[in-house]
């Protein structure tokens, strides 16, 4: 009698199992799969639940936007030195991932010497097969209909970050002005600053540094143009030429001492403050910055809130919003609506933004909108 009711409660069990792994299945098979693959020209060293850049942000998104959505999902990294034998060895790979019937295909490509392999072999992938949407942060103007490019544009966002920079070292550098001077209101304050600067000449300082480190290879939109139109147009603006600007890249197969050089030396030739755009070195820049005291400008994340331990150095960032990018994406697929060929990452979607200026007393009035805007046309 006693084994009769064993038999039967494990039968219970084994039924509540399958029905559990039924419902399961049932619930991935409705859902799209999508496929992340990362390609590079350099294994993948670091773990990306650590390490802080761009590439990194994007994996994290996608795999929690996955997650959230509950979509089955998988992320490949693709690396190969060989340029020659890249398109065969990235093709062979990609292809048996899209033979499990994968429906969404991530492709993002961070080397700038596979570039147009990747675009190549996207132009492949989407003719062979036609029924899988390829999104990638590539673009030509010989891609299928099925192939979404994400082109991000950082023109407006990389001036305001230029001016506003220019706009904080100018306050500090104000600070020597005498106490009967307006302190509270930016505006007046430049009012007051600029209109009587011929006739005071203490008020005039000298050269303020700024070194700007870039990757010497990369696909990544460079943070460094705008920028310098965003200083130069506040230069002019107010009959300033103190605000100099002098740009590092950086090759990220550097080490940490040759990074150190570099940056070592900018400061004894009297830079004060550190752009990081060379993300596969942030750290090794941030740790120099802490050591030396000099204040950062960060990019493609809000280097504030990402690198809490250096938070009293940060002056402000420009930031590419990945997970709002993908989480749009995402939802779009989800709903079945059909994505553009073209998705726009600018200041105009929000998807490319400046920070605030922290630890400042700061306002973005309606005058400095104008500028910006005026320097950015």
């Amino acid at each position: 009698m006693k084994k009769k009711y064993i038999y039967f409660f494990v039968l219970i069990i084994l039924v509540t199992i399958l029905n559990s792994s039924c419902t399961n299945n049932q619930a991935i098979n409705k859902s799209p799969e999508f496929t992340l693959v990362v390609i590079d020209n350099e294994p993948e060293s670091d773990d990306t639940t650590t390490k802080i850049d761009f590439k990194s942000q994007l994996i994290k998104s996608f795999e929690k936007l996955s997650k959230k959505n509950d979509i089955s999902s998988e992320y490949v990294h693709l690396h190969s030195k060989n340029k020659n034998k890249a398109f065969f060895y990235l093709h062979k790979s990609i292809t048996e991932l899209l033979i499990k019937k994968t429906k969404v295909l991530f492709i993002y490509n961070f080397s700038e010497e596979l570039n147009g392999v990747s675009t190549e072999l996207i132009k492949t992938l989407s003719e062979q097969y036609p029924q899988t949407t390829i999104i990638t942060n590539l673009f030509s103007e010989d891609f299928q209909s099925n192939i979404v490019s994400t082109v991000c544009n950082v023109d407006y966002a990389g001036i305001s970050l230029g001016y506003l920079t220019a706009y904080y070292i100018d306050r500090q550098n104000a600070k020597e002005i005498p106490l009967s001077r307006s302190r509270t209101n930016p505006e007046s304050l430049m009012s007051d600053l600029y209109d009587n600067e011929e006739k005071d000449n203490s008020i005039k300082s000298n050269d303020i540094k700024i070194a700007f480190f870039d990757n010497s290879e990369t696909t990544k939109t460079s943070w460094y143009d705008p920028f310098i139109k965003g200083v130069t147009g506040y230069n002019e603006l107010y009959l300033k030429n103190n605000i100099k600007v002098e740009r590092f890249e950086l090759s990220k197969r550097f080490s940490f001492e040759q990074v150190s050089k570099i940056a070592q030396n900018a400061i004894k030739n009297g830079v004060e403050y550190f752009v990081i755009s060379a993300d596969y070195h942030s750290e090794d820049l941030l740790k120099i910055c802490k050591d030396r005291r000099i204040k950062v400008i960060g990019t493609d994340l809000d280097f504030y809130f990402h690198y809490p331990f250096y938070q009293e150095l940060v002056v402000i960032s420009g930031i590419k919003d990945i997970e709002k990018i993908f989480t749009d994406i995402f939802a779009n697929i989800i709903e079945g609506n059909e994505l553009p060929k073209v998705i726009k990452a600018d200041s105009e979607n929000n998807y490319v933004t400046v920070s605030e200026i922290h630890s400042f007393n700061f306002e973005m009035t309606e005058k400095i909108r104008n500028e910006i805007k005026n320097i950015s046309q």
